[in-house]
């Protein structure tokens, strides 16, 4: 089970490699459901996608001997390098 240590461990690790998105009130949705709706822009990412942050957290948590590549196709990142 995921903890707030761990949420707060992956802040840590991932935020030099991502941007802060901003939050959007909608009006349309926020109108349709008699309440406040804030969207999170998670296209802003260097990516355009909120899949940058699993990922880094990742990337941060290689250990010795663990495959690379094996980590990232499970993360499903199409392309990716290695330097020796």
């Amino acid at each position: 089970m995921v903890g707030i240590k761990d949420v707060e461990d992956a802040l840590k690790n991932i935020r030099p490699f991502i941007h802060k998105t901003p939050l959007i009130h909608s009006n349309s949705f926020s109108k349709l459901i008699n309440a406040d709706v804030y969207l999170k822009a998670e296209n802003l990412q260097k990516t355009g996608s909120f899949k940058v942050r699993g990922a880094f957290n990742k990337l941060t948590q290689i250990k010795s001997g663990e495959h690379l590549g094996e980590i990232l196709s499970g993360l499903e990142i199409k392309g990716f390098v290695v330097k020796k």
